[in-house]
């Protein structure tokens, strides 16, 4: 009878995740109908179980079988985030944000800490790809800019400062009137000058 087999799967499923016997449950998983109606149920508590054990390999292959319109989605996919970002694990993060559709409201979210995460390592050639995905006329792109090159003038990284200023396109001209202009060299002095000073 299917009902009998479906309920034993489903107890089985159970068992199995309870007990932290996460490959075994993901096969009886995998062994359901794609209609079964306890199926994202059972997706997410895999996910979870594999954040809470470090499996972020195994949780980034579950965490797209969670669909978007599941109240608990984003929250999964934001800790799967903070993990891959908390490892330093760069490349990883970048997959998930790419695999993301650009309609999420997580992509956007994400791909801001990404920056920030770039910015504060050093890594500004990472940081400017970043950037430059970021959606036109966005908010935080004149702060992150500012950050950009106040990271590399404080890192001694003047040429690259000002080479970052000079690719600047022309649609990009209102970002870079004078004011700002002069804030970034003022804000940069500032960063420079303070051991000294001190």
């Amino acid at each position: 009878d299917d009902f009998e087999k479906k309920a034993f799967a489903y107890k089985i499923i159970e068992r199995c995740l309870e007990e932290n016997r996460t490959e075994e449950a993901e096969n009886y998983i995998n062994g359901l109908d794609a209609d079964d109606e306890r199926l994202v149920s059972f997706h997410k508590e895999l996910l979870k179980r594999y954040l809470d054990l470090g499996e972020l390999a195994q949780a980034d292959r579950v965490v797209t079988l969670v669909p978007r319109s599941d109240k608990e989605r984003n929250k999964l996919v934001t800790r799967l985030m903070e993990l891959y970002l908390g490892a330093s694990n760069m490349e990883s993060a970048v997959a998930l944000i790419d695999r993301l559709p650009d309609d999420d409201s997580l992509r956007l979210s994400f791909q801001r800490r990404l920056i920030n995460s770039y910015q504060e390592m050093g890594r500004f050639e990472d940081a400017a790809t970043e950037m430059a995905k970021l959606p036109p006329g966005d908010e935080s792109y004149h702060d992150f800019f500012m950050r950009q090159i106040s990271g590399l003038m404080q890192a001694g990284r003047l040429n690259d400062a000002m080479n970052c200023i000079k690719e600047l396109d022309e649609s990009d001209e209102d970002l870079m009137d004078n004011r700002v202009f002069g804030n970034i060299f003022h804000r940069s002095a500032e960063l420079i000058y303070s051991p000294f000073v001190q």
